[in-house]
């Protein structure tokens, strides 16, 4: 009856030895198998990280060829722009110089003496007006009929759109009183003659 016990434990020892053996080998497996994976992911984790790296600097150097582009692109657009400019000042300077000409400065000199105007034209004034009672005046030949004169305002340097002449209000002065004078001188030969 014992030794029967005794065999019993010794068999039921035995075998968990046995057993336990076979899950320390089954455990170091394991062990070693995730180990692997382990190294395996870290691998991966830094792979990741150098195309990550890689990525960041192919973005930055895009972004820095794309605002290469864009300046390159506005300078030249800046540069068409002031060619623009350039030739829509020179255009309206000469029509404002063909269309002053037509109307010569008679402003006094220094010795207080006022140009001649062509025959059949006076000196007169043109005015301008301003809302805080400011007046620009300036005077040139004209008309004794005509009662506008065409401003033609300085057009400003790399300016896109020309300004608006202005019309200003403009009456003979000097040259329609020596007209009258002389109208009234031969009507009073023509009077005497008579």
């Amino acid at each position: 009856m014992a030794g029967d016990r005794s065999a019993a434990y010794h068999k039921f020892y035995n075998d968990f030895t046995v057993k336990a053996a076979a899950h320390l080998v089954l455990a170091g497996g394991n062990i070693d198998a995730n180990a692997a994976a382990i190294v395996a992911c870290e691998a991966k984790i830094a792979q990741c990280d150098l195309d990550i790296a890689a990525a960041v600097t192919r973005c930055k150097r895009r972004q820095y060829s794309d605002a290469l582009a864009s300046l390159a692109q506005f300078n030249a657009d800046k540069a068409q722009a002031d060619k623009d400019a350039e030739e829509a000042k020179a255009a309206y300077d000469e029509k404002k110089k063909a269309a002053v000409a037509k109307n010569a400065d008679c402003r006094k000199n220094a010795e207080g003496v006022r140009a001649e105007c062509a025959e059949g034209e006076c000196c007169g004034q043109a005015n301008r007006y301003d809302r805080d009672g400011t007046r620009m005046t300036i005077e040139v030949c004209g008309k004794a009929e005509d009662s506008t004169y065409t401003y033609w305002p300085v057009m400003g340097a790399k300016t896109a759109k020309a300004p608006m002449t202005e019309q200003w209000r403009y009456y003979c002065i000097s040259g329609a009183q020596s007209l009258a004078a002389g109208a009234t001188a031969v009507a009073a030969a023509l009077y005497m003659a008579y």
